[in-house]
């Protein structure tokens, strides 16, 4: 478990992060004999995560202010479309389907980077600021 800050609303921050993590990777096993995409969502859901988590574990290191994790997290969402786009074109997803995964890939991107941005906000010092930087 990552380490809490001593905001009382930490450990809710964590705690809501955690469903918006799990959803991509259950969301294939519910939709993928729906959408017709089976296993394809999972590899989907797995390069968005690898977008979001890349941007958010490189540059977020440092970056400890709630603006800038906001914009952080955008990035992440952005590169994980990024992937998801990457993805399709690497399983040859008909254009039939192709919609559907994209948007599906949105919305796994758009959960990663919400879950990445709780996380972060629920670790020490990232609400304790008023807006100055401790240094």
């Amino acid at each position: 478990m990552a380490q809490l800050g001593q905001h009382p609303k930490s450990k809710q921050l964590y705690l809501g992060s955690i469903p918006f993590a799990a959803a991509p990777f259950l969301a294939p096993l519910v939709l993928g004999g729906a959408t017709g995409l089976g296993l394809s969502l999972v590899w989907i859901a797995f390069a968005a995560f690898v977008g979001v988590a890349g941007i958010v574990s490189l540059v977020g290191a440092r970056v400890v202010h709630a603006r800038a994790l906001a914009v952080l997290a955008a990035l992440g969402v952005l590169a994980g479309l990024v992937a998801v786009l990457g993805a399709i074109w690497l399983l040859g997803i008909t254009s039939s389907s192709r919609a559907t995964a994209l948007a599906l890939g949105a919305a796994f991107a758009l959960s990663f980077g919400i879950s990445h941005l709780l996380d972060r906000l629920s670790r020490p010092g990232a609400l304790d600021h008023s807006g100055a930087q401790a240094g």
